[in-house]
């Protein structure tokens, strides 16, 4: 589907000690997605590019806004085994089959084309690297993303947006004010799969809750979350999609 008013998403993190960071670490640990060479397409801020670093013997921050680019570079700059790289939203500035692993949180939804984005990672991997992406769910009941209605923003400014069911509208009717994609997990798995790659885990993950302020009552709701996240619930209940897989073909772009 032709979205026709994809924007630049914001960083989902600035710190490596946010709770969706951590998060998302240990699941690349439990995958084996830490080692060797990784990259972070979509890096923002360099929060991810930080909490890879002291597993990967080298992290490659790739990202298209040069104001966040230079911030990253700036704020990562004593890392002896970080990379920043500017992509210009074609192709990747790495060689083909060099990296080992990839990982691309909350950037799929916002790029022009997202087949041609999944079969430039394929490019940059080695055979049976790894893919770990994280995506809004379109099952989630609440818009996570400003919508762009008769040239209007909704929400306006740094409002969190969480405007309800119209992750639900038909795509034909969504991708017209949309400011970023939602996928369905199948949905999904089919478009990696014609990128190349075999899903290994797929799963749902309930919101990081990291804007409010840290306390017992968001601990509490973090740990209500993590146990929808293994019911029949999480379908409707989880925010987010978080896939793992692996390069399994050379796919032509």
């Amino acid at each position: 589907m032709d979205y026709q008013k994809i924007e630049l998403g914001e960083p989902t993190a600035e710190s490596e000690e946010s709770f969706r960071v951590k998060r998302v670490v240990e699941f690349a640990r439990l995958h084996n997605i830490c080692r060797g060479t990784v990259v972070d397409l979509g890096c923002g801020y360099g929060a991810y590019v930080r909490a890879l670093s002291p597993f990967a013997n080298k992290v490659i921050g790739v990202e298209v806004e040069e104001t966040r680019l230079q911030k990253a570079i700036e704020i990562n700059k004593n890392r002896t085994n970080v990379v920043f790289l500017h992509y210009d939203g074609e192709r990747i500035p790495l060689a083909s089959e060099s990296v080992d692993n990839v990982i691309m949180i909350e950037v799929l939804e916002h790029v022009k084309n997202d087949l041609k984005t999944l079969l430039e990672i394929n490019r940059i991997l080695k055979p049976g690297g790894g893919l770990l992406l994280s995506v809004p769910n379109k099952y989630f009941p609440f818009e996570t993303h400003a919508l762009s209605v008769l040239g209007r923003k909704i929400p306006t400014g740094d409002k969190i947006c969480l405007i309800p069911l119209t992750t639900w509208l038909p795509e034909i009717v969504r991708s017209k004010i949309a400011t970023a994609r939602v996928y369905t997990r199948n949905g999904l798995c089919r478009l990696i799969g014609r990128a190349g790659f075999a899903v290994i885990e797929k799963k749902y993950m309930f919101m990081p809750l990291d804007k409010l302020n840290n306390s017992k009552i968001t601990d509490r709701f973090r740990q209500i979350g993590l146990f929808l996240e293994n019911t029949p619930a999480a379908v409707v209940l989880c925010a987010h999609l978080l896939i793992m897989a692996r390069k399994n073909k050379v796919v032509l772009n």
